[in-house]
C-alpha cells in the first residue's frame, strides 16, 4: 500500500489483490501525527480523505469510490483543538459523503434514522419524508434487501430479481449504478457492500418488522388482539411493485395475515367483543367473498350483537354467490345459524 500527502489531502492506493492484501488495521500517518485505520479491500480503489473546518483538524470527510471499500476510524483520529473538551483517543463519528455524522453504517446497534414503509396502499416510501419519494428501482432494491434474511443479498441474486430478462453482465452494471444513485440521492447512507454482498445499513428501519411482531401478537393465545396490530395486518405489502420476487412475498404475507385476522376475530368474539369481531370479519368477507369460515364468523358476531336479520341476509348473499360462481351450496352450519334450510330456494 502506498500513501502520499499533498496539501493536506491523502491518497491511499492499496496495491493488492485477494492473495496479497495488507493486514487489516494497517495505519497510515498524516499531518500532526494523525493516522487512519484502513481495512484492506479485494481490489484497487482510490480513497480521498479531505480535511475541512479550518487549519486545525476537526473532522475528516470520507469520499469513497462507490461500494468498493470500508473505512474505520482508529482511536488516534481525534479532535486536537486545545481546550475543546474532547478526550484524547476518542474516535470521531463516521461522516457520510452527505455530511451527515453517524456511526459507521455497518455497525450494529445504531439507532435507525429513517423508516421504510412497505405496507399500505401508498406503496413503498420513506415515512415522514415526502420530499424523498423513492424512485421505483430504488424502492424495489431496498424492499428486496429488507425482506431477505439478514437484510443482505449477493449481487447475482439481486440482478436476477431486479432484471430477470437481462444478461448478468448488463444487470451487474445496472446494479452498480443503482447502488451509487441510492446512497447519493438521499440524505442517508442506506446500503453498503462487502465484496459480492450488498447490505442495508442500520440507519434504515421498516414497518415490515413491526408487522411481523403484530402478526405474532394477534395469534398469541389468551391475549386480546390490539386494534393497532389488527390495523397493520389489514395493509397490503408493496402495493406498487409488480415482479415475480415481490409476488412471492405478497402471496405469503396475504395468506399469513388472512388466517391471523380470522383467528383474531374468533378471539375477539370469545372474549366478549362482538363488535370488534364483526369489524374484523367484515374486512375478511370483503377480501374473500366466497370464504365460508369468514362468513360464519361474521354471522356469529351479528347474532351476538343482536342482529340476526343481518346474519340471514349475509347467508342469502353468500348462497347466491356460491351457486353462481361455483355451483355449490353453503355449509349446513351456516344455514342453521341463519335459520334457513340448507338447500332452500
Amino acid at each position: 500500500m502506498s500513501t502520499s500527502c499533498n496539501g493536506g489531502v491523502f491518497r491511499v492506493s492499496p496495491r493488492c489483490s485477494r492473495a496479497r492484501s495488507a493486514p487489516a488495521g494497517h495505519s497510515t500517518a498524516g499531518r500532526a501525527g494523525k493516522s487512519l485505520s484502513v481495512t484492506a479491500v479485494p481490489r484497487p480503489v482510490a480513497i480521498w480523505l479531505v480535511p475541512f473546518g479550518g487549519p486545525v483538524l476537526t473532522v475528516w470527510r470520507v469520499i469513497r469510490t462507490a461500494d468498493l471499500c470500508r473505512i474505520t476510524h482508529g482511536p488516534v483520529l481525534t479532535r486536537t483543538r486545545a481546550g475543546n473538551g474532547e478526550k484524547q483517543g476518542e474516535p470521531l463519528p463516521y461522516v457520510s459523503p452527505f455530511g451527515v455524522a453517524s456511526t459507521h453504517p455497518d455497525k450494529s446497534g445504531t439507532e435507525p434514522t429513517v423508516l421504510l414503509r412497505l405496507l399500505g396502499d401508498d406503496g413503498i416510501h420513506l415515512a415522514e419524508h415526502e420530499s424523498h419519494r423513492l424512485p421505483p428501482q430504488t424502492a424495489e432494491l431496498l424492499a428486496y434487501l429488507e425482506l431477505r434474511g439478514g437484510r443482505r443479498a449477493r449481487r447475482p441474486a439481486l440482478v436476477g430479481a431486479l432484471w430477470p430478462d437481462l444478461p448478468e453482465s448488463v444487470g451487474r452494471r445496472r446494479l452498480s449504478r443503482l447502488l451509487w444513485r441510492t446512497n447519493r440521492s438521499l440524505p442517508w447512507e442506506l446500503t453498503y457492500t462487502e465484496g459480492e454482498t450488498v447490505h442495508l445499513t442500520d440507519a434504515l428501519a421498516s414497518d415490515w418488522r413491526l408487522a411481523e411482531e403484530a402478526l405474532e401478537r394477534v395469534t398469541r393465545p389468551g391475549v386480546p388482539p390490539r386494534a393497532r396490530d389488527l390495523e397493520m395486518l389489514r395493509q397490503p405489502l408493496m402495493s406498487d411493485v409488480r415482479s415475480a420476487w415481490a409476488e412471492m412475498h405478497q402471496a405469503g404475507w396475504d395468506e399469513r395475515r388472512f388466517h391471523a385476522l380470522r383467528e383474531a376475530g374468533h378471539s375477539l368474539l370469545v372474549g366478549g367483543l362482538p363488535h370488534e369481531a364483526a369489524e374484523t370479519a367484515t374486512f375478511l368477507v370483503s377480501w374473500e367473498p366466497l370464504d365460508e369460515p369468514s362468513h360464519l364468523l361474521l354471522m356469529r358476531a351479528f347474532v351476538e350483537i343482536g342482529a340476526p336479520s343481518r346474519a340471514a341476509e349475509l347467508f342469502r348473499d353468500l348462497r347466491r354467490r356460491l351457486r353462481r360462481e361455483l355451483g355449490v351450496e353453503p355449509a349446513p352450519e351456516l344455514a342453521a345459524l341463519a335459520g334457513q334450510p340448507a338447500y332452500g330456494s
